[in-house]
């Protein structure tokens, strides 16, 4: 229902008329994710103002893709799981960070008794339109189960952050929703820091956007500069400012997510042969 609410409020907004596309502002799908709050404290801070964006806040990676793919949004920042469904439109533009434990495979088991199993079924809940798919597959095609039958079940994160879990489960997520998990006592099996899987965040914009306005875009990417030092030196300011973004995360648990990611807004050479190599064309980037 709230997917379907800012669909209609953006439809409203943006118009409809046709085959034109006016907006008064260039559009970004943000959701939530601990990476892309520079975005969301820069634009709760007015900074991008000047520069003519608006941050339309999404609750999934899922919902920020969905925004693209309907052409609501001019960018969404997503990893190029998401990429990969839009890639034909849209362009990375700014590599904003990579996962370094922030998205992991929880589960109400043990990582003992979930190994243990076998001659059963095991229910994994996950955005299945999402990176979650990719590190669900990485995970469990890296080691040999014992005849188990997995049955995924798609839903957004804040869906999945609000079950219970009676049956043999395992849940993939990413802060902060992983944080409402862990206080409700599931256990931490694997995380991107304990793998060689690169998933990279970024900043992806339509790709006849890239050529017309580089100079503006520039400033964006001095802008998440700008936020991401504003929380360097003052991380409860920061954390104030975009909290209400954060599905009730803790300040303890704000700034241990950001020991789950590496900035990366000038990726390495290396990173970029790597993401070229997974079909991501980092030519683009700025």
């Amino acid at each position: 229902m709230r997917l379907l609410i800012i669909i209609l409020s953006l439809l409203l907004s943006t118009g409809c008329g046709g085959n034109t596309r006016e907006r008064p502002q260039t559009t970004i799908a943000v959701s939530n994710w601990v990476g892309y709050t520079p975005l969301l404290y820069a634009y709760q801070k007015g900074w991008l103002e000047d520069l003519d964006i608006k941050v339309v806040s999404t609750t999934s990676l899922a919902a920020s893709l969905e925004f693209a793919k309907r052409g609501l949004v001019d960018g969404f920042c997503a990893t190029q799981m998401e990429y990969e469904a839009v890639k034909e439109s849209f362009a990375p533009l700014i590599a904003l960070d990579r996962s370094y434990g922030g998205d992991m495979i929880l589960s109400n088991m043990t990582k003992e008794e979930l190994y243990a199993l076998h001659d059963t079924g095991v229910d994994v809940y996950l955005e299945y339109e999402s990176i979650n798919l990719l590190l669900w597959q990485y995970f469990k095609d890296s080691r040999k189960w014992n005849n188990i039958t997995f049955d995924l079940k798609s839903n957004t994160q804040s869906f999945i952050a609000e079950l219970k879990f009676r049956e043999p489960s395992i849940i993939v997520t990413y802060y902060p929703y992983a944080s409402r998990h862990i206080e409700k006592g599931l256990h931490v099996i694997t995380t991107t820091k304990q793998s060689d899987l690169l998933i990279a965040d970024m900043l992806f914009v339509r790709r006849q956007d890239i050529p017309e306005d580089p100079v503006r875009y520039k400033k964006l990417k001095a802008i998440i500069k700008r936020a991401i030092a504003a929380l360097e030196n003052n991380p409860v300011e920061y954390y104030r400012t975009v909290y209400k973004y954060l599905e009730g995360q803790s300040y303890e648990e704000f700034i241990g997510s950001l020991n789950d990611i590496k900035w990366m807004l000038d990726p390495e050479p290396s990173q970029k042969t790597l993401l070229d190599s997974r079909g991501v064309e980092t030519g683009t980037l700025l």
